[in-house]
């Protein structure tokens, strides 16, 4: 059991490291070419939908 919640631990800390990387590489891209018809809070929120995604499928694969 202890393993299963080491293990969890491990895939949270490495989403969220993941997360931090993808908000800096969003920043920089829209600081690159800002886009006047959204804010900075729809782009990212367009960037990182899919990494809900993400850790939904690495805290299943983790569990299991």
């Amino acid at each position: 059991m202890q393993y299963i919640v080491i293990a969890i631990q491990v895939a949270l800390v490495l989403w969220l490291i993941f997360n931090v990387y993808q908000f800096g590489v969003a920043y920089r891209d829209w600081r690159n070419d800002p886009n006047p018809d959204s804010t900075f809070l729809a782009f990212l929120l367009e960037r990182l939908g899919a990494l809900g995604k993400t850790f939904v499928q690495a805290f299943v694969y983790t569990t299991l």
